[in-house]
């Protein structure tokens, strides 16, 4: 059937297939939530400041997660440091709403 090298070679495969996964998974992430982010500053429900944040958090994660696709290299130099403003959004997204909730319109 297989020798081990082959075997290897396809456990490594599999591997790096995941890897493209998650980053293509990524990008769609981050491009949905740029549409989300870009729909709560237009219903004024939040402080535009808060869903500007998150239009520019979410336009990073997708511009430079498809710039690691491109060169693997500057994944490596990065790391997950580009995902931060993403996170600071979603925190302070998630505490605003549990604080201070959605402020409807009148």
């Amino acid at each position: 059937m297989f020798d081990l090298k082959q075997l290897q070679a396809l456990a490594r495969l599999f591997y790096s297939v995941e890897g493209a996964g998650f980053q293509i998974g990524f990008v769609f992430l981050g491009l949905g939530s740029t549409v989300f982010s870009y729909l709560w500053l237009r219903s004024s429900y939040i402080p535009k400041l808060l869903a500007g944040w998150g239009i520019f958090a979410s336009l990073v994660m997708a511009i430079v997660t498809l710039a690691v696709m491109l060169f693997p290299r500057l994944g490596e130099a990065l790391g997950l440091t580009y995902m931060a403003p993403m996170f600071f959004y979603e925190v302070g997204l998630g505490l605003w709403l549990l604080i201070k909730g959605i402020r409807a319109p009148i």
